[in-house]
């Protein structure tokens, strides 16, 4: 069954959750709002990113990008691509090649992580050609307060969960795998 995990508050400019020793799960689903602070906008990409205890990368993925404004990203593993512009007018979201977005949904890779791994969500400078590993030019004039991630816990993680549920019967109340 997949649970909730939200990150605690990070440095400007980019949020990260480390897995503990012990974690290992699926990543399902993340959501975060991305909000202007103190940059000029512009066409910078944010990112999506998952490296290893080394902080070699894993998974890397661009996000849409907006003109600034403040912006809300929704990736699931079976979600469809859709952006929603924050201006009055009807236009389709595809014909305003991305700018004022607020809402942003995309579909997301499946990826297992374990111990000590981490999930990062950034938005870099105002380059849309960033350098080799894009962490590296993380703008600190965004701010990312609430990295919210919905995991199923796999390996060790998952059976351990298993032996902390309870079976009720009819006529028992024993600790063993949910049914």
């Amino acid at each position: 069954m997949p649970r909730a995990i939200i990150a605690s508050a990070s440095d400007q400019g980019i949020a990260t959750y480390k897995l503990s020793p012990h974690e290992e799960f699926t990543v399902g689903a993340i959501t975060f709002n991305l909000i202007n602070v103190a940059s000029g906008g512009g066409d910078s990409i944010a990112y999506l990113d998952f490296r290893d205890p080394n902080g070699a990368l894993i998974h890397l993925q661009p996000l849409a990008t907006g003109d600034g404004a403040e912006m809300f990203y929704s990736l699931a593993t079976d979600a469809s691509e859709f952006n929603w512009p924050n201006v009055n007018t009807l236009f389709i979201p595809q014909d305003i090649e991305g700018f004022g977005f607020n809402y942003v949904s995309q579909r997301l890779s499946r990826q297992t992580l374990y111990a000590q791994c981490t999930v990062n969500a950034y938005k870099t400078f105002g380059t849309e050609s960033p350098p080799t590993d894009p962490i590296t030019n993380v703008d600190p004039g965004y701010s990312i307060p609430d990295l919210h991630l919905w995991v199923e816990d796999t390996g060790e993680a998952a059976v351990a969960s298993q032996r902390q549920q309870v079976v009720v019967g009819p006529f028992m109340l024993v600790p063993g795998p949910a049914a």
